[in-house]
């Protein structure tokens, strides 16, 4: 075995699994449920904002796909009132066309927040794209 390499005899959900030298690794975890006139459209519009600024480091040839899910996710949270199911569906269609990109890694990390904020706003709607990427079970 190389002195870079994981060894995974369990279970490791929820986890970061990092292998390397001099690594720096940052998990933060933080959902907020609530409805939307509790949750600033502000705070929607801002997560939103910041996945489109990580998204966008990724070489993939679904850039496009990924930029038009994000425009229909910022169209819908902007309404007076938002339908989720539609929020749920274009943050569905973010999540499989960004976890197929090449250097998703490098940006794991940093997605999960701004992911969480959104799948929370959401709620219930969204389990199978916040599943995605590991942040509910």
């Amino acid at each position: 075995m190389s002195k870079n390499s994981v060894s995974i005899g369990g279970s490791v959900s929820q986890s970061a699994v990092v292998a390397g030298d001099q690594n720096k690794v940052q998990l933060t975890r933080e959902v907020t449920v609530g409805q939307p006139s509790e949750m600033a459209t502000e705070e929607i519009m801002q997560a939103l904002q910041t996945l489109r600024e990580l998204l966008e480091r990724l070489d993939t040839t679904d850039r496009g796909k990924i930029v038009r899910a994000l425009d229909d996710a910022q169209e819908e949270a902007q309404k007076p009132t938002p339908d989720k199911e539609e929020m749920a569906g274009a943050m569905e269609r973010v999540v499989k066309y960004a976890k197929t990109a090449h250097g998703i890694g490098e940006v794991v990390v940093e997605i999960q927040r701004p992911l969480s904020i959104i799948a929370g706003w959401i709620g219930t709607t969204a389990p199978i794209a916040a599943r995605l990427f590991g942040l509910v079970q």
